[in-house]
């Protein structure tokens, strides 16, 4: 079974459709998908079409949950547009009631088995979502997420991708398809090969201008949005 781990695409079209052609060359057959499909960036309706029709597991991120919040406040819809930008009103304004519902339906945390193995899929850590997993979390932090049960413990949220093996698990943070923090232009995300028991972080490079364009007219006063696609 060969596998894609995606985390983080957050309205990011461009990134998720260059991950999914190069996905082709990985002859993937299943993709395990760790939240955040909608927020920052501006094309939710098309990132969740294309995340529904692949064959796979689903959880949401925290940003599916400030959608919901979004829905119900009008200052929790300020705070969460002068915080993120406008991705989460275009959500709203793209994704049918039903979409919406669906997403925020869908579980924060999964167990899953894919032939012997066992996957823990989360979008923060296992123990609260709310938390970030880096590459330098303390490894007494880490350690928390060892667990003689699970073979492998997926994460996301931090945008920072890792492999960590400990005793009894391993731990993935795929990074971001749609928000990489460390370089711009670049979609990460995690290719497994279950019988070679191989897992390896693919950077996929994908054009940055046309998003860039898009910060410049939706959010023009959000400068972090628009810079980080640029980051060396």
């Amino acid at each position: 079974m060969r596998l894609a781990i995606l985390s983080d695409i957050h309205g990011n079209y461009d990134a998720l459709n260059a991950v999914l052609e190069e996905c082709k060359k990985y002859n993937i057959e299943q993709y395990l998908c760790l939240g955040d499909y909608v927020g920052y960036y501006y094309e939710p309706k098309k990132v969740w079409d294309l995340i529904n029709s692949l064959n796979g597991v689903k959880i949401k991120g925290n940003h599916e949950d400030l959608l919901n919040r979004f829905l119900s406040s009008g200052v929790i819809r300020s705070q969460i547009i002068e915080k993120y930008g406008t991705g989460h009103q275009l959500a709203k304004n793209q994704l049918s009631s039903e979409e919406i519902k669906l997403l925020y339906d869908l579980p924060e945390k999964k167990l899953i088995q894919i032939g012997k193995y066992t996957f823990e899929l989360n979008h923060g850590s296992p123990w609260d979502q709310r938390i970030y997993l880096y590459p330098d979390t303390a490894p007494e932090i880490l350690e928390k997420a060892n667990n003689p049960a699970i073979d492998f413990v997926l994460v996301g949220h931090s945008h920072y991708p890792f492999i960590k093996k400990l005793n009894h698990s391993t731990i993935i943070n795929p990074g971001s398809v749609g928000q990489n923090r460390q370089k711009g232009g670049v979609a990460s995300w995690v290719f497994m090969d279950l019988e070679e028991i191989k897992i390896e972080i693919i950077s996929t490079k994908y054009c940055v201008k046309s998003l860039a364009r898009k910060v410049k007219i939706y959010d023009p006063d959000k400068a972090y949005n628009y810079s980080i696609l640029f980051r060396k």
